[in-house]
């Protein structure tokens, strides 16, 4: 019996245990300091991140995830421990059976790689799930019903996009336009606009607070950076209607994407999406005026999730507690 689900994103690690919940939700990033041969710690998660450009030349914030693909094992490795040890018993990770959450777009490879990086760990057991499985089942979709499901997952790295019916992935695929493609777009806005650099950080907080598709929302912040010339610090007031335009571009991306996935289904299929509507999810489906831009674009109804952010590693969960589903939908993914 599978007792953990992780979902290794780009941006964020979450970890699920049967019997306590979510246990760990942190940033995919660790801080290594080069002394010589060795790879020496100094923070992972939330310690990594308040790391990033405040470090010597000697330690580095590395991000091992990629686009949701492992980009470099040795990290990974060591960024899994160290959450690992947070939430289970110190280095018995004997013990653990894991399902890693993965996007649909991935190449067997792509997905063994994660499976490599359990055994590593003397995991006992690790398999691959779609994600897009996973957070249907958390938004209370069943996943085998025979009428068909589109879900769209838009996250730090990815837009994972899928049609599911009768527990298959009926089609698919994952774009890399994501969270990270919208915080580098507004480094460079406000880097060509007013001559000033700001912080990876700084850009994430922006859109969380200004990220919008209304074209007359009214929302500013004042953020902190400072003088590309002088380097002296600086203050600039920006606003949601400036970023309209970076955002509409981004989603645009989903949107064609979502109608190239559609234009590749057979009639029946297209009739249960619109019926059932299009299911989002994803930490990016809380952007302001999501629902009404899409519905408009799609001409389908449009479901976002209460909590989009956890559907994936709730849907996981909720499958841990049900064996033989998970049992059978491995499956048919295997």
């Amino acid at each position: 019996m599978f007792n953990y689900a992780i979902e290794m994103g780009s941006s964020n690690t979450v970890i699920y245990r049967v019997g306590y919940g979510v246990v760990l939700n942190e940033p995919t990033l660790i801080a290594v300091e080069h002394i010589g041969d060795k790879n020496v710690i100094k923070g992972v998660g939330f310690k990594a991140k308040k790391l990033m450009g405040k470090t010597n030349s000697k330690v580095e914030v590395i991000a091992p995830i990629f686009e949701d693909v492992i980009e470099n094992q040795t990290y990974a490795k060591l960024l899994l421990k160290e959450f690992l040890n947070k939430v289970s018993s110190k280095g018995l990770f004997n013990k653990v059976k894991a399902i890693f959450c993965v996007p649909c777009g991935l190449t067997l490879k792509e997905r063994t790689k994660y499976k490599h990086l359990a055994y590593s760990l003397n995991i006992s057991y690790a398999e691959t799930l779609p994600s897009a499985i996973c957070a249907l089942t958390g938004m209370d979709v069943d996943v085998y019903d025979t009428t068909s499901y589109m879900v769209v997952n838009i996250g730090g790295g990815n837009t994972d996009i899928a049609v599911v019916s009768n527990g298959n992935i009926v089609k698919g695929c994952t774009i890399n336009v994501g969270g990270i493609g919208i915080d580098n777009a507004i480094i460079s806005y406000v880097r060509d606009n007013f001559n000033v650099i700001i912080s990876n950080q700084v850009a994430e907080q922006a859109k969380k607070e200004l990220s919008s598709l209304h074209p007359k929302d009214k929302s500013h912040l004042e953020i902190d950076g400072v003088d590309a010339n002088t380097l002296e610090h600086k203050v600039i007031n920006l606003t949601a209607k400036e970023l309209v335009p970076i955002t509409v571009t981004f989603y645009n991306k989903v949107v064609d994407s979502i109608n190239t996935i559609l234009n590749m289904c057979n009639a029946d299929v297209i009739a249960d999406i619109s019926r059932n509507g299009i299911y989002f999810c994803g930490g990016l489906s809380k952007v302001t005026a999501l629902e009404q831009f899409m519905r408009i674009k799609t001409k389908m109804p449009i479901y976002i999730d209460i909590h989009p952010e956890n559907s994936v590693i709730n849907g996981a969960g909720m499958l841990l507690n049900d064996p033989t589903k998970l049992e059978k939908l491995i499956k048919e993914f295997m």
